[in-house]
């Protein structure tokens, strides 16, 4: 019977040389200059506005939700000053102005008695009969 490991021709087993320390590339000689450089300035930070809970509110709305038997909810980044539930607020529109009260604030599923600058939330406010709330309108406090 034949046998496959009769034919086969095994070649012998080496192993690549192992560089010995000698043999090992040095690193080449630096041409880096060896003159200190002058420092390196800073970047001047942006110029950030402060606001306090006294400046008067302002939110520019980014999108509006209804939800029937309670009102519209306006949703956007607080810019500055505070609101509270309850607050008579003014929207202005592009239709013109009118007067409303927040009914309640929520962030992320959370209600609120009040919101801060720089908050993103959504106001449930009172829409009187005849106006509308859009996006890029403002609510001011």
């Amino acid at each position: 019977m034949f046998n496959k490991d009769d034919d086969i021709i095994k070649p012998p087993i080496t192993f690549p040389k192992q560089n010995t320390p000698s043999e090992v590339a040095q690193p080449a000689e630096s041409t880096m200059p060896t003159k200190p450089t002058a420092p390196v300035e800073p970047a001047a930070e942006p110029a950030q506005t402060e606001t306090t809970p006294s400046d008067p509110g302002r939110m520019p709305i980014d999108d509006v939700f209804t939800i029937r038997g309670r009102g519209k909810v306006a949703v956007g980044t607080i810019e500055s000053g505070s609101f509270k539930v309850g607050q008579n607020i003014t929207v202005k529109t592009a239709e013109g102005d009118f007067s409303s009260t927040i009914k309640g604030i929520e962030v992320f599923m959370k209600h609120l008695d009040e919101a801060k600058a720089g908050d993103r939330v959504g106001m449930l406010i009172d829409v009187p009969d005849g106006q509308d709330v859009s996006t890029d309108d403002l609510i001011l406090g």
